[in-house]
């Protein structure tokens, strides 16, 4: 999976390069979000290789990979928020609404991490209620970009 987003961040870097004079500002967020895969891949694997020589998983190494997985996942929905809102294509700003997007990731980031701590080091009941509220919002997201 690490060669697959290296291989990715290559040909959107190279397509980015080749038409950077039409390039939208959406793009580059893009690009950042395949860069964070890249960076989590990354991590996720030398923790494994880590725990495959050692024998002894890393927690502060699992962690920060799942941190950068939700930061990931954050900037994702986000920017499906931001493109199903039509910014970038038909509004060329999004004034009020940018508030709005920026608490709904601030508060997905923050149930996320707590769910993919809870996931590392709680018990199985901690991680089952921490992902309630994710959920939900998951669904709140899911509405809001089909019906608002």
């Amino acid at each position: 999976m690490c060669a697959a987003y290296t291989i990715l961040a290559f040909l959107w870097l190279l397509m980015m390069a080749c038409q950077w004079r039409d390039i939208l500002r959406i793009q580059f967020w893009i690009c950042g979000v395949v860069i964070l895969g890249l960076l989590e891949k990354v991590v996720f694997y030398s923790e494994y290789h880590h725990m495959n020589k050692t024998g002894f998983s890393s927690p502060a190494a699992l962690i920060f990979a799942e941190l950068v997985s939700c930061l990931k996942r954050t900037v994702a929905r986000m920017l499906v928020i931001i493109v199903s809102m039509g910014f970038g294509i038909t509004k060329p700003r999004l004034g009020p609404q940018l508030h709005r997007v920026i608490g709904v990731g601030f508060l997905f980031f923050v149930l996320s991490s707590i769910e993919a701590c809870l996931r590392v080091q709680g018990s199985v009941q901690q991680d089952l209620v921490a992902s309630i509220p994710l959920a939900v919002l998951d669904a709140v997201i899911c509405y809001w970009i089909s019906f608002c």
